[in-house]
């Protein structure tokens, strides 16, 4: 009895003990992967795990950096050094004061401008984890000098780097299509409405936030120093260098040039010319920016290590089928059916990695989905399911903000100074949790939003079968 109680409540355990360390003031990655040492040990000791079970971690690291398919863990390193180069030689100081006289004057700009960079950088960042990133060496310092209050500076940047998640042609889309059998065409096309009004959302928000959260460093008691259009237009000239390596980036993968991977290798080569050309490229610059990518990936890539070993730990200990089982059992209508699934996606974010629930969870979930009828809600069953996998995909994106597990919160405190507490970012990046969840009610309301467009240029009768197994 007491090995049956164990079991029941060792991975709720462990969900404790994690939420519990991260405050310890310990680097994010030690925290994962002591805690899931410690109850990966415990398990296998207690006979609740088996200890060859233990392997899988090893395997789910190896499988997942080796996959020729996801290769796209090549562009960590290489948009970290570009973001490097950008900040240690100032053209994305330059950038950055550049695109803001570009903009009204609201203090909350260089929030909307980090946010529209997460955008542009989307097709090359692959992952979150070279999005994040790369966005926090290159705006923070700028958000700091600006008078920007931790918390909404920290949260803006994780919050920006979760838009690039659901840009087609993510890897994440390719996931989800393929565990709930939708074409990926359809999926890519129908997450073009929640994204646009994620951006709206995001932007919105900043712009009211600016006032509340942005110190107004203008001196006060003087006059008013007017600008002239002259000065104006050598701010604005000084975007120039940062944005031609942007769109070195941008440019390479749409005309083919660099696959997604590459990409990032060219901007970061742009970055290196560019700065060579200014004469702002000393070998002090290159020295630091190379040490910073060397900090920054590493402790990226432990993170993602510890992830890997918390979520699969906590998979086998039973975490997830606690959960998931109880659908299987419910004889209610298709809308407390699909809320319930929806509610369970939700809470397994905040513990397991978005692969771990695609892979694992999916399967058994698609054939409960594939027998709800919303027919009258949506129009027809192949929108049905478009309309299902769209609310998925939004919940999965919403989990990468979810503490404790949430992982651009962990990116976020890798790629910020020791002084940006994880308690700032949560506290930043819960207004942007509270947009992900006004954007997935509002297409839970109107299925348009995600199947208009691929209804039109799609024919979306062609049933396409799920990939993945248990």
């Amino acid at each position: 009895m007491l090995n049956g109680f164990l079991g029941e409540a060792f991975p709720w355990l462990m969900a404790g003990t994690l939420v519990v360390a991260l405050f310890s003031g310990l680097p994010v990655g030690i925290v994962l992967a002591g805690v899931s040492m410690a109850f990966g040990l415990i398990g296998a000791w207690t006979g609740l795990l088996h200890a060859s079970d233990l392997n899988l971690v090893f395997y789910r690291v190896y499988g997942t950096l080796s996959n020729a398919d996801n290769i796209q863990y090549a562009a960590v390193p290489a948009l970290i050094f570009m973001g490097a180069l950008l900040a240690n030689t100032g053209m994305a100081n330059g950038m950055l004061s550049g695109l803001r006289e570009l903009m009204p004057g609201f203090r909350g700009r260089l929030a909307v401008i980090s946010t529209l960079l997460a955008v542009a950088l989307a097709p090359t960042a692959g992952v979150i984890a070279a999005s994040v990133s790369a966005l926090a060496v290159i705006a923070f310092p700028a958000m700091m000098r600006e008078g920007y209050a931790k918390p909404f500076a920290a949260g803006t940047l994780a919050a920006a780097g979760t838009l690039a998640v659901a840009i087609p042609p993510n890897v994440f889309l390719f996931f989800i299509a393929n565990g709930l059998g939708i074409q990926i065409a359809a999926l890519f096309l129908a997450m073009i409405g929640p994204i646009v009004l994620l951006l709206g959302g995001y932007i919105a928000y900043q712009a009211w936030a600016g006032r509340r959260f942005v110190a107004d460093t203008k001196p006060a008691k003087t006059a008013p120093i007017r600008q002239s259009s002259v000065q104006t237009a050598e701010l604005v000239w000084e975007a120039v260098p940062g944005l031609c390596v942007i769109l070195s980036v941008v440019v390479s993968v749409i005309y083919g040039i660099a696959t997604l991977s590459e990409s990032a290798a060219v901007g970061a080569t742009a970055a290196l010319i560019i700065g060579l050309a200014q004469r702002r490229l000393a070998l002090s610059v290159v020295a630091r920016s190379i040490a910073q990518t060397i900090w920054t990936t590493g402790m990226v890539f432990f993170i993602f290590i510890g992830a890997t070993a918390f979520s699969v730990i906590f998979r086998l200990s039973g975490g997830a089928d606690s959960l998931f089982r109880l659908v299987g059992q419910m004889d209610s209508g298709p809308v407390t059916v699909l809320g319930a699934i929806m509610l369970i996606v939700f809470v397994l974010g905040f513990f397991v990695d978005w692969v771990e629930i695609v892979l694992i969870t999916f399967p058994v979930f698609q054939p409960i989905l594939s027998d709800l009828d919303f027919t009258a809600h949506t129009g027809a069953p192949y929108l049905t399911s478009l309309w299902i996998a769209s609310l998925l995909a939004l919940n999965l994106q919403m989990s990468f903000l979810t503490p404790p597990f949430g992982f651009s919160l962990f990116l976020t405190k890798a790629s910020t100074p020791p002084d940006v507490s994880l308690t700032d970012i949560y506290k930043g990046v819960a207004p942007y949790v509270a947009i992900y969840l006004a954007v997935i009610f509002l297409v839970a309301a109107i299925p348009a939003i995600v199947t208009d467009l691929p209804g039109h240029f799609l024919d979306l009768t062609v049933k396409k079968g799920p990939s993945f197994a248990e």
